[in-house]
């Protein structure tokens, strides 16, 4: 029993160690193998690799040895796509301002994207057109006057050019006209200027006030990309002013030492409003108490006031004088304007003092007047006693001569 036990026990070895060394000649084979069909995959699998590396992210990041470059800038965007809580999403994209300057033109920004190479992709911003210069502004025209006006724009953009330029001119202020009303421009570099000249024209009956010119423009960037954009001009119009004085009640005769009211009237002719109007008066011998100041005159109406004069008199023997009644107002924009008034007239003593003169001669004079009027009497007095003296005479006569009779 122990004897077949044995035998049984020599046999399992025996095969034990066939399987064993079966089994190390099977690996042997195998790795052999293995090895042979790494060599034979490992270039068509790097192609692969450079194959499909090229239509994704990281391309243009890792180099053709497998390593990465150290001077580029990965953006890696992260979505969760679980949360559908419109409050935290986020749909409009974010710049990187941290991506560092690399002395790149202005306007041109680097973005991560799908594909792409090296450089990244470069989003440009569009260029913008902006009215630089204006020999209009600040300025003021006058209706029914034509002008030469020059328009400077400019390409303010650093990097980006325009194409097409088209600038249309218009104007919802009544009786402004062009000489022509839009301009073509093919292309503006970045910075460049152009500069539009036209002549403008102002009708008559154009009302004063601010106008304004909006131009507006269409062009398109270097991506063809098309873009609008308006700027406005602004100067004033001023209707031409236009006003009269007149004087109704003007003495010919000027009294000295009398205080003399005269009626003024300003009418204002034209199409706009005057300011500040004011009458005075200047001439020789007449002293005006003060200056008439009539205010605001609308277009079309008067105003009308009363100014007093003192007569003060002239030295020497003439009397004789001229003077002028001088109106003065300013238009819209402050411009100041007169218009006068001239005349003739004379100055005479006061009829009061003529008067004085001569209760003081008649004083003078008076005893001389009293002496004469005396004599008078007496001489009258002498006249009627020789008179009744001879009529007596004659009566005792006459009885003399009737007793005689007798």
């Amino acid at each position: 029993m122990k004897a077949t036990h044995t035998k049984e026990r020599d046999i399992k070895m025996k095969f034990f160690k066939y399987y064993t060394v079966l089994l190390i000649f099977v690996l042997s084979v195998s790795g052999y193998s293995f090895s042979i069909f790494a060599e034979t995959m490992e270039p068509a699998q790097e192609g692969a690799f450079e194959e499909e590396n090229t239509d994704q992210d990281l391309a243009g990041f890792i180099s053709d040895n497998g390593s990465f470059s150290e001077d580029k800038t990965i953006h890696v965007v992260i979505e969760n796509k679980e949360n559908n809580d419109p409050a935290t999403e986020n749909p409009d994209p974010t710049i990187d301002t941290s991506v560092p300057d690399t002395g790149e033109a202005y306007g041109e920004v680097y973005s991560g994207g799908n594909g792409g190479d090296s450089s990244g992709e470069k989003i440009f911003h569009k260029p913008q057109l902006l009215l630089e210069d204006s020999n209009l502004c600040s300025q003021s025209l006058s209706a029914g006057s034509t002008k030469e006006m020059t328009v400077t724009f400019c390409n303010k953009s650093r990097s980006q050019n325009i194409f097409g330029l088209k600038i249309s001119l218009s104007t919802e202020t009544k009786g402004i006209e062009f000489d022509r009303n839009s301009f073509y421009v093919p292309r503006l570099t970045p910075g460049e200027t152009t500069t539009l000249k036209q002549n403008i024209t102002i009708a008559e009956d154009t009302p004063a006030g601010q106008a304004v010119i909006t131009f507006t423009f269409d062009y398109e960037d270097s991506k063809a990309t098309g873009t609008t954009g308006t700027e406005i001009l602004t100067f004033n119009i001023t209707q031409p002013v236009r006003a009269e004085l007149e004087v109704s009640d003007l003495p010919s005769v000027f009294y000295t030492m009398d205080t003399v009211e005269i009626p003024v009237k300003a009418l204002n002719l034209g199409k706009d409003k005057i300011y500040n109007a004011k009458i005075s008066l200047n001439a020789n011998g007449l002293s005006p108490k003060e200056t008439v100041f009539l205010g605001n005159i609308e277009a079309g109406t008067a105003a009308e006031g009363t100014l007093r004069v003192y007569v003060k008199g002239i030295s020497g023997n003439e009397d004789q004088i001229t003077g002028k009644l001088n109106l003065t107002y300013e238009d819209s924009i402050g411009n100041s304007y007169e218009a006068a008034t001239d005349f003739s007239s004379e100055i005479k003593e006061s009829q009061i003092q003529s008067l004085k003169v001569e209760d003081e001669q008649e004083q003078t004079n008076s005893w001389w007047y009293s002496i004469i009027a005396l004599c008078a009497a007496l001489l009258i007095f002498i006249i009627l006693f020789l008179i009744s003296r001879l009529h007596k005479k004659t009566v005792l006569l006459e009885e003399a001569r009737k007793a005689a009779s007798h």
